[in-house]
């Protein structure tokens, strides 16, 4: 099979029983979209007012399936409950310059009330890392698209056999508008056990 083009709208990847099929870029886009509101709706929704944007970068490429959860476990417990969006990237500069594709990740976490990054924090989330380095910015306002924007540049890079977005876990709800998740919690009298008997995680 010929070199797939990732930034084109449609592509042609084999799935796993060898047939070829057609993706269609756009509609990832559409779908990734729906993650980005779920994870802004969710935070909001449930009191995640703390944000930060974390750049993860690896030394060399030694990316497995795990890397990233075992950071996101380590955080998880020492800071409780959070919810976590990202995406990766190839660090284009150093491609270009050097020839290595090395992934890196921007990774946005809410925290609840109360949780404060301060430097020596930081430097607890950098032993958490221990593949590159780590760097840590505010969000003073989240909204849907400071999320996109990273999402369309991570589906704009030529990554392929890796995952390149993802969430933690946000019951799909939130996927939809805000004013028919209040809909649906009126009409589930406000009874949230009820209302996600509906809706899988």
């Amino acid at each position: 099979m010929s070199k797939i083009d990732f930034k084109a709208r449609y592509f042609v990847m084999q799935n796993r029983d060898g047939r070829r099929i057609v993706v269609d870029r756009f509609d990832r886009m559409h779908r990734y979209r729906k993650m980005a509101r779920a994870f802004v709706n969710y935070t909001q929704f449930n009191g995640f007012v703390y944000y930060k944007h974390i750049t993860l970068t690896q030394a060399i490429e030694s990316y497995k399936p795990n890397l990233l959860n075992n950071f996101f476990n380590k955080v998880r417990r020492y800071y409780g409950d959070i919810a976590y969006i990202w995406t990766a990237e190839i660090q284009e500069e150093r491609l270009e310059k050097y020839n290595e594709a090395v992934l890196h990740w921007h990774v946005i976490v809410g925290f609840l009330p109360g949780t404060d990054i301060d430097s020596s924090e930081i430097a607890r989330l950098q032993r958490y890392w221990r593949y590159g380095n780590l760097d840590i910015r505010s969000i003073k306002r989240l909204n849907l698209s400071y999320i996109l924007k990273y999402i369309t540049k991570s589906l704009n890079n030529s990554i392929h056999k890796v995952r390149r977005i993802s969430m933690s876990r946000i019951p799909l709800l939130y996927r939809h508008f805000k004013s028919n998740i209040i809909k649906c919690i009126e009409w589930a009298e406000y009874n949230l056990e009820r209302l996600f008997g509906f809706y899988r995680v």
